[in-house]
């Protein structure tokens, strides 16, 4: 008798956890109307996406409104399978004011960022914990106070807006006012007609390099925030799906359950380092690597020769970096040389440095600020440069010494700000949109400057190091010296 008590009860706990989860469902794949657009099927219970041009690939469109009534939280649970080869953004969803102004959307990144934009003024990005090539529980949850992820049913990051806590990710705030907000609740949804799976619906250069390539499984929204009792529930009934890739692939049971990467932050904030061995880094035109360094031939500007960055090199700086590196410049009376550069692909720049003519140099974060440094750094000598940025400071530093800085706000140190697109007391650091920022270079830049975009850098380059984090002029002093003690570049 108690044996079928304990079973009764645990029956009526289970249909109660079921209809708690109903009454806050939205959306869920293979109940409700969905729109199959370009090569996107359903297979197996799967909607499998092939990858292609933007709006062309193949996508979902959810039904319109959905998120209309919505309040101040929602959530999405879902398997997700992103094959290794995967070369843009898989996006879970995307929802606009009528294709234009970006209300929400979240992407997973080729290197297995999750990241999310809310309003296009709070961006969350978290460490690369989403892995490739197998199916992958993945819940993530959104108020106007908090986000969470969770993987396989374990919380691995989130952002609290109350306390500022963040865990394995960042969070920035992009367009103005309080960061006390994840801005979730400021959202228009009631015009917030448009909603797409696996691509993006605001085309505005921010990732439009393609529809995603992914499958997605038992994909649920919620007009509610999902708790950790809630995610680790719904992982535990949750089964593996059988859809197979690629599409057109037969079903396959008991496939691999993806769990959550190691998010193994280095304590220092190191993130990329290039001593430019050979085949380390990918060279383009004249360009060459030759005795352990990066030679620069020069040439006019994106046509003689630069080396090329791994993708997402500085997705993970978020609301600060440093980037240093040994540079020999040679004279270039013909044009500024550029020493590097952020941007998505030819579009808006995001960070970008070049030495002009008479040895100042000039470092550029968003297109809307510039800080120069009074005094000129000298040619055809080896120098060790330190660029650093935070949403509070925007510095340089010469073989471990201070350059010039701007300190937010409105305080500079031998040094010129300049406000170029816009006049409010930021450093812009904060507000480069680093998802869609996926490709660095060194060498060279991107997007025009008309008749001043320079030319590319002729000199040599070598022992690059980009951080995660500002360091302060007593790092920086200790990093050059170390570097240089190895190196012995500068005398």
């Amino acid at each position: 008798m108690k044996k079928w008590l304990i079973l009764a009860l645990a029956l009526v706990m289970c249909l109660m956890s079921v209809s708690a989860f109903a009454d806050g469902e939205l959306f869920k794949l293979g109940e409700n109307e969905l729109t199959l657009m370009g090569g996107a099927v359903i297979e197996d219970g799967a909607l499998k996406l092939p990858g292609g041009a933007s709006h062309e690939g193949g996508y979902a469109v959810l039904p319109e409104k959905l998120i209309g009534e919505v309040t101040d939280s929602m959530s999405l649970s879902t398997w997700v399978y992103i094959p290794e080869d995967a070369k843009v953004n898989t996006y879970l969803f995307s929802f606009a004011n009528g294709g234009a102004w970006p209300a929400v959307f979240a992407c997973v990144t080729p290197q297995g960022n999750l990241a999310l934009n809310i309003d296009y003024r709070g961006n969350l990005c978290t460490e690369a914990l989403v892995p490739a090539g197998v199916w992958t529980y993945i819940t993530l949850s959104i108020s106007t106070q908090e986000i969470d992820l969770y993987i396989a049913g374990e919380l691995k990051a989130s952002y609290n807006a109350v306390s500022h806590e963040e865990v394995n990710c960042y969070w920035c705030v992009t367009n103005g006012g309080t960061a006390d907000t994840t801005f979730f609740g400021n959202l228009n949804k009631i015009d917030a007609v448009e909603g797409l799976i696996g691509t993006v619906t605001w085309v505005n250069g921010y990732d439009q390099l393609g529809d995603a390539t992914a499958m997605f499984a038992d994909y649920v929204l919620y007009a509610k925030a999902l708790t950790a009792d809630e995610a680790a529930a719904l992982y535990a009934g949750a089964k593996v799906p059988a859809a197979a890739w690629p599409i057109g692939a037969a079903a396959v049971e008991g496939q691999e359950d993806g769990k959550a990467k190691d998010a193994s932050i280095p304590e220092d904030g190191l993130r990329l380092s290039v001593s430019f061995a050979d085949d380390e880094i990918e060279t383009v035109g004249n360009a060459q690597i030759k005795d352990g360094k990066l030679i620069l031939n020069g040439g006019a500007w994106r046509e003689g020769g630069h080396a090329l960055l791994p993708e997402n090199a500085l997705l993970m700086c978020g609301n600060e970096m440093t980037l240093s590196m040994f540079v020999n410049i040679e004279p270039a009376p013909e044009g500024r040389s550029f020493l590097f550069a952020f941007s998505n692909r030819d579009s808006w720049p995001g960070l970008y440095s070049f030495v002009d003519v008479d040895g100042l140099v000039h470092f550029n974060v968003d297109y809307r600020g510039e800080m120069i440094p009074q005094k000129a750094i000298e040619f055809g000598k080896w120098n060790h440069l330190t660029f650093v940025a935070s949403t509070t400071e925007v510095s340089v530093y010469v073989n471990g010494e201070l350059l010039g800085a701007y300190y937010c706000p409105y305080d500079t140190k031998d040094a010129e700000w300049e406000f170029l697109n816009s006049w409010t007391d930021w450093t812009y650091f904060g507000y480069v949109e680093k998802t869609g920022l996926r490709t660095g270079r060194i060498g060279s830049g991107y997007l025009s400057l008309g008749d001043q975009s320079g030319i590319d850098m002729k000199g040599e380059i070598d022992e690059l190091r980009l951080y995660s984090k500002a360091l302060n002029a007593e790092q920086v002093k200790a990093l050059f010296e170390t570097e240089n003690a190895a190196a012995g570049y500068v005398d």
